[in-house]
């Protein structure tokens, strides 16, 4: 039986993340969708990095790289793009290694990546296809699914816990069982009409955040449900695009 539960910041993955557990790692605003819009448009791989320092270095081992990132939704200097699904979609990616850091998203996904080799990447555009092989990876190796979500500064994200709710429901649909707290929240919320959770997330502090700096069209983008049918998966400490 496959199990499938909700965990909630670093503290949670180094405490419940084991090295048989399939990790789907969401950060809706903006992290995941941008980088799975990035291997959609072509990019040949996706390299997270914890800092600003780290993804410099990044640039300097891999050496024609895209560097994309934001601290606190503003774009970081000298960066190529910000941490933005819409300009991706817009960017020739094709062949290209995109390396990004953000403030929450890209330290979380290197937290699972040190902890399992099995690390997906979810999203609302992605929901329904990473659902399937993070299940169907769980059930392939005996392990569980773990949905990670940011802790941010104002705790829990609602369009983050809205996504693994979906996704959880999902999963426990194709035959796994859920526990804890804070999954059982997540599937209620899961429950709620699909217009009305837009209506909410739109006017989330997340959201906000990210129209404040002007990139209203990133918060349309990122509420796009199942229009991709691509997962980012771990390789090693880059991320390459797998479909079903």
């Amino acid at each position: 039986m496959v199990y499938a539960s909700v965990l909630l910041g670093m503290d949670m993955v180094k405490r419940e993340l084991r090295s048989g557990d399939v990790a789907v790692v969401i950060d809706v605003i903006r992290a995941s969708t941008t980088i799975i819009t990035a291997l959609k448009m072509g990019a040949e791989s996706v390299i997270p990095a914890s800092s600003i320092r780290e993804a410099l270095q990044l640039r300097e081992t891999h050496g024609d790289v895209i560097l994309s990132g934001e601290r606190g939704g503003v774009k970081i200097k000298g960066f190529h793009l910000d941490n933005s699904p819409f300009e991706v979609s817009s960017t020739d990616m094709r062949g290209k290694k995109l390396v990004i850091t953000t403030t929450h998203g890209t330290q979380l996904i290197k937290a699972a990546m040190g902890r399992t080799d099995k690390v997906l990447v979810g999203s609302l555009i992605n929901r329904a296809a990473c659902s399937r092989l993070a299940y169907e990876l769980a059930e392939e190796d005996g392990g569980d699914v773990k949905v990670v979500i940011p802790r941010s500064t104002i705790g829990i994200c609602i369009e983050d816990l809205y996504a693994a709710g979906l996704i959880v429901e999902s999963i426990k649909g194709q035959g796994s069982s859920c526990s804890g707290d804070l999954t059982g929240i997540a599937s209620i919320l899961a429950s709620v009409n699909v217009n009305e959770m837009r209506r909410v997330i739109k006017e989330s502090t997340s959201a906000t955040i990210v129209k404040g700096v002007g990139h209203e069209d990133d918060v349309d983008y990122c509420l796009r449900l199942d229009e991709i049918d691509l997962i980012p998966i771990s390789r090693g400490f880059e991320l390459k695009a797998t479909t079903l």
